[in-house]
């Protein structure tokens, strides 16, 4: 089953990622090569496990790097993603039918890519 990612705070428009597994896909099919790998709670540039480690994932926390000491640059609510460490922060993205990696992902894709 795959998830997907929208800019803003509602799923109106077009997909910003698709999460397909453990494949992060920009735009809204799973055709397009992927641009980040999820391996666990981290997040990896490009399309294998050998990637550079972008965000580690803890908690609701999204932070970067390969720990959790890494800077907070999203927290994740339920099903919108807030910049910085704290749910009052900008909705940047709204995902459907993810959960946290999902959120995770867009974070990326939209603060560091």
């Amino acid at each position: 089953m795959s998830s997907k990612a929208y800019r803003g705070s509602s799923t109106w428009g077009e997909a910003i990622l698709i999460v397909d597994g453990t494949r992060v896909h920009p735009g809204s099919t799973s055709w397009a090569e992927s641009v980040m790998t999820i391996s666990g709670s981290q997040i990896v540039r490009g399309s294998t496990l050998w990637g550079e480690v972008l965000v580690t994932v803890e908690g609701d926390s999204i932070h970067r790097g390969s720990s959790a000491w890494g800077e907070v640059i999203a927290t994740i609510d339920g099903d919108r993603v807030c910049r910085g460490n704290s749910t009052w922060g900008e909705t940047i993205a709204t995902i459907e039918g993810g959960g946290r990696m999902t959120g995770a992902a867009a974070a990326v894709y939209l603060l560091m890519m």
